[in-house]
């Protein structure tokens, strides 16, 4: 029997994915960061970062900034535009306001608030303290639903790799 084509994700990579397919600290991390961009790279995904994301590579000491600028590159990232910055403010607040994230990790609401706004089926992390929890995807939810923006699903990169 032939499975149904569905349609291709378009997934949005917070910096901890890429953190974890470069550091070979933890593994099981690292090849799971690794598989997801190579499915991105071979067109099974489609991938996103955003500009929170590009500035935090920035900032990274020079050798670190150079391997994630070629993890970027390699995996055909693109990034999100179109976002207006004060839109992704007020959401991000608004997540904040809600007790959702906590008010000193606005980056992290913000990466929320961008991947919300620009239609992204998920959200894609390892941060699993303050973005990839089920009372954190409900409430962001809630809140997505009550201000008319498309609900996301916030997960680990191994819930979006796909079965080739």
């Amino acid at each position: 029997m032939k499975r149904k084509t569905m349609k291709r994700l378009k997934i949005y990579l917070d910096s901890s994915v890429l953190g974890c397919a470069l550091s070979r600290e933890d593994v099981a991390r690292y090849n799971t960061a690794n598989i997801l961009l190579q499915q991105i790279s071979q067109g099974i995904l489609e991938g996103y970062i955003s500009a929170i994301t590009q500035k935090e590579i920035e900032e990274a000491p020079e050798w670190i900034r150079e391997l994630l600028e070629e993890v970027v590159s390699h995996a055909g990232l693109k990034v999100i535009e179109g976002v207006p910055e004060d839109m992704a403010q007020e959401l991000a607040q608004e997540y904040i306001r809600m007790g959702i994230i906590p008010e000193n990790f606005v980056e992290d609401a913000l990466h929320i608030a961008i991947a919300s706004l620009s239609g992204m089926d998920a959200l894609v992390s390892f941060n699993l303290r303050h973005i990839v929890r089920l009372e954190v995807m409900i409430g962001v939810n809630k809140v997505n639903r009550r201000k008319g923006v498309k609900g996301i699903f916030l997960c680990q990169p191994m819930e979006v790799i796909q079965d080739v």
